[in-house]
């Protein structure tokens, strides 16, 4: 079952490493969260994972459409690569909202995809090693591949997963989505094929 909680601990980046994977959801984490459809996008959806300390890891859900695709390049977006929060309260990280745009990803097939935030917070790591090995937000996404870290305010923490999808209901969601997504393929084609006759007769006569 893809979950992130399910991270290795030598996969977890900065203040989310684990010592013991296999209690990771009981012992190191505090929720998990989906957030669907952003900006309106049909199954852009972002996980994400916050940690006992509140930190929050975010990154492409199981059923985002890069996942299906082959990844060519990573671009973050100005000023995010080069974020560099100092000392321990994190000083000078970049505010980010929900739609705050994190990164673009560039596809084999020519298409292109940005990342948004998810949440609001300070924007205290993204993931670096993404622009020279883009593929992993594929082949790991729920670890190596992960886009970012985000410390939500301090008297945001505790709400800071609410509102969004459980595990459970981001499975139902998802195929809730995906079956109205048929049937309005289904409802489209139908009614092109009924219109095609109708243009015919029209030229005709």
């Amino acid at each position: 079952k893809w979950l992130p909680h399910k991270m290795a601990c030598q996969e977890v980046p900065m203040d989310v490493a684990l010592v013991k994977p296999e209690s990771v959801s009981t012992r190191y984490y505090a929720g998990l969260g989906y957030v669907t459809d952003l900006k309106g996008l049909p199954f852009h959806d972002q996980y994400i994972l916050q940690h006992s300390n509140g930190l929050c890891v975010i990154g492409l859900s199981p059923h985002h459409p890069v996942l299906s695709k082959t990844i060519s390049k990573v671009s973050f977006i100005a000023n995010n690569l080069t974020n560099a929060p100092r000392g321990k309260k994190k000083s000078g990280a970049i505010w980010v909202n929900k739609l705050s745009p994190i990164c673009d990803i560039e596809c084999t097939d020519g298409t292109s995809h940005r990342v948004f935030a998810g949440m609001r917070g300070s924007l205290y790591e993204v993931n670096a090693r993404l622009v020279k090995t883009p593929d992993l937000i594929r082949t790991h996404p729920a670890s190596l591949g992960y886009i970012a870290i985000i410390a939500p305010k301090l008297v945001e923490r505790k709400l800071a997963l609410e509102g969004l999808d459980t595990p459970q209901q981001y499975h139902n969601s998802f195929r809730a989505r995906k079956d109205q997504t048929v049937e309005n393929q289904k409802a489209k084609s139908e009614s092109e094929s009924m219109e095609k006759p109708v243009s015919k007769k029209l030229k005709t006569s």
